[in-house]
Order: C-alpha cells, then sequence, then structure tokens
C-alpha cells in the first residue's frame, strides 16, 4: 500500500503588504477607528520649559513602513471623531499638523462629552459657539473643510438621549447618543430644504437658519429610545425663546 504522508504547507505566513488592498483597508479600519469613544487631544503645559504640547497619539500600527502609514492615516485622521475640552489645546495640535492630515480630518466635537451637554445649551448657542472658535482657529492660520467643527446642543424636542451637533458652515445636523461618550451617530438631518429660501450656510441670515434646523429637527420625529419617550415635546416650544432677531449675524 502507498505512502499516504501529506506533504508540510510550505508557505510561510502572509505578510500584511502581501494581503489585497480591500482587505488591508477594512484590517486598518478596525484597528486605527474607534466607532464608539472620541479621540482625545491631550493638552500639557509645561511651564518649566515655557512651551505648551497638544497631540492626539498615532498608533503604533502607522509606524510600520512607509506604505502602511501612506494606506492608513487616511483611515486614522478621515474616520475618527476627535474632542477637545480646550480651545488651546485644539489650536495647539492643528497648527502643528501638517497640511495633508489637516485636509483629511473629517469630525471634530468641541468642548463638552454628550453626557456633559446642558439640557438648556441650544442650536444657537452651539452654531455661535462654532463660528466663534472657527474664527479664532482662522487668525491661528487654520482653515476647516465645512461642516468638520461642531459644537454640542440638546434639544429639548428629541428628548434627553440625543445630543445634536452644530457647524457653523453647514445645514446638516449630526445627532449621537448622549449617555457616556459615545459618538454613535443614531440621526442626521438636513436642515437646507426647511429654509424659507434657497441660501449659502455661511451667509443666510442667522435667524432663517435657527428656524430652519429647529423645523428639521421637530420633523426628525420622536426618539425612538424607550427610556425618553415620555419626555419628548411634539413642538419645537423654545425655538422662539432662543432664536435671534431677525438679521442678526452669526456674531452678534
Amino acid at each position: 500500500m502507498a505512502n499516504m504522508t501529506t506533504k508540510p504547507d510550505s508557505r510561510g505566513p502572509v505578510g500584511l503588504l502581501a494581503l489585497p488592498s480591500e482587505l488591508r483597508l477594512q484590517i486598518y479600519a478596525h484597528v486605527l477607528v474607534d466607532r464608539h469613544e472620541a479621540r482625545q487631544i491631550t493638552f500639557k503645559h509645561r511651564p518649566h520649559l515655557t512651551c505648551s504640547f497638544a497631540a492626539v497619539k498615532e498608533p503604533p500600527l502607522l509606524f510600520v513602513s512607509h506604505q502602511v502609514r501612506a494606506e492608513a492615516l487616511p483611515e486614522f485622521y478621515g474616520r475618527n471623531t476627535f474632542h477637545y475640552a480646550k480651545l488651546s489645546a485644539l489650536a495647539y495640535w492643528l497648527v502643528r499638523l501638517t497640511p495633508e492630515k489637516l485636509a483629511m480630518i473629517r469630525q471634530i466635537r468641541g468642548f463638552q462629552l454628550p453626557c456633559e451637554v446642558r439640557m438648556d445649551q441650544d442650536l444657537y448657542d452651539a452654531r455661535k459657539e462654532a463660528w466663534q472658535v472657527e474664527r479664532s482657529l482662522a487668525l491661528a492660520g487654520v482653515k476647516l473643510q465645512p461642516g468638520v467643527l461642531r459644537m454640542p446642543a440638546k434639544c429639548r424636542v428629541t428628548g434627553k438621549c440625543v445630543v445634536w451637533w452644530v457647524s457653523c458652515n453647514s445645514f446638516v445636523l449630526v445627532g449621537t447618543r448622549a449617555d457616556g461618550g459615545s459618538t454613535e451617530v443614531v440621526r442626521k438631518v438636513d436642515a437646507s430644504r426647511y429654509l424659507k429660501r434657497k441660501q449659502d450656510a455661511q451667509t443666510a441670515l442667522q435667524s432663517d437658519v435657527i428656524e430652519a434646523m429647529w423645523r428639521a429637527v421637530a420633523a426628525s420625529g420622536r426618539c425612538r429610545c424607550q427610556a425618553c419617550a415620555p419626555s419628548v415635546a411634539k413642538t419645537p416650544a423654545a425655538a422662539k425663546k432662543t432664536s435671534p432677531p431677525s438679521g442678526a449675524s452669526i456674531g452678534s
């Protein structure tokens, strides 16, 4: 009877770069992208050196090789959400980023984690804060893509479990869960279709924009979270109180 021994597999382990590019991108996304928590921008002041330092720690995978870094950087900077507690930390970090990295960033959320946002912090306050931060960054020579920087607002019309993130130059509102530090997007609505007339987000009257945003939030429907169902209002009753007078500009 013939000897039926099987030959051992002579192939060695398959390296990362030997994999198809589509599979490598999936690996990068799994390792580098945090879908539930924002990446914190850490800030350290060093009085004895008369300097400060702000950074987001890049994972070790980005330092494996030049090719891996080139492929993985857009995943890390483009798909993560970055959070800062102080404007100085954000400014220090962005000023020191290369133009390539700066262009990759798609989501920056400021000042407070979702669980810390006050219930009375409305759309107008959030949009004005976003405008003030972008204005400060522009003075430092940093210009972000429209809709990247967002500030938080809690609207009573959606109950307590949703925080709306507002940009000063985009009509799109992004809703996340308010419990813990989660960045999970539960809703996204475009307020531009609720404008009285077609306008650009940066040139439209502040009062028109806020009214359109209130309408968009109200039309997005009741919060589907059972815990919030009893507290959801049917109409944005606070809209008249929080909207600025007609003709007011963002910085007023």
